[in-house]
């Protein structure tokens, strides 16, 4: 239905798949500006739509549409000359706390710090293990989707995954124990 140009089947396609490239895209990029994000999510989205045929069902239909972010992402930050690092954005905390659950306010502080200390750590990694974690833990992709979206081996990707980890923990264990 996207292949003919139905709308509705068009903005359904969008609709379920944007959000997690805007957010993968994100965390790919740091020195792209929320425009910048939209205009590759567009892209991408549109890209995908008119390409929709092109789709062989090798991988799931998401890993396909990050692939496609992913060149997208590189030809604008080739483009613009961006730095090689990359910096992962998480959601943002409420702007304001509901006077009635004051109780909570102290834990949301603490919940915002921890995730300004996670993403200070995945910024200390190196841009292919930034990009995995990323995947696997702001998106929920399984190994075999990411190794399809870096263009790795499942077994290289794992690798990935796991030095990052360990990375990670060494980079937050010395944060945990000082609270």
């Amino acid at each position: 239905m996207i292949a003919h140009g139905n709308i509705d089947a068009i903005s359904t396609f969008c609709e379920k798949y944007a959000d997690n490239v805007y957010r993968y895209i994100g965390s790919l990029a740091r020195d792209l500006n929320d425009e910048d994000i939209e205009e590759i999510v567009q892209i991408t989205m549109t890209t995908a739509a008119q390409n929709i045929e092109a789709y062989q069902g090798k991988s799931s239909l998401q890993t396909w549409v990050f692939s496609i972010a992913r060149y997208k992402l590189y030809d604008l930050l080739r483009q613009k000359h961006a730095r090689e690092r990359r910096e992962v954005t998480f959601s943002r905390m409420p702007q304001q706390w509901d006077p009635a659950h004051e109780s909570r306010v102290e834990q949301e502080i603490l919940d915002k710090e921890f995730k300004e200390q996670v993403r200070q750590a995945v910024n200390q990694l190196p841009p292919e293990q930034a990009e995995v974690i990323s995947l696997r833990y702001m998106v929920g992709m399984s190994t075999d989707e990411i190794a399809q979206v870096i263009g790795k081996s499942e077994r290289m990707t794992q690798k990935i995954l796991t030095q990052a980890r360990a990375r990670m923990r060494d980079i937050l264990l010395p944060l945990l124990r000082n609270e």
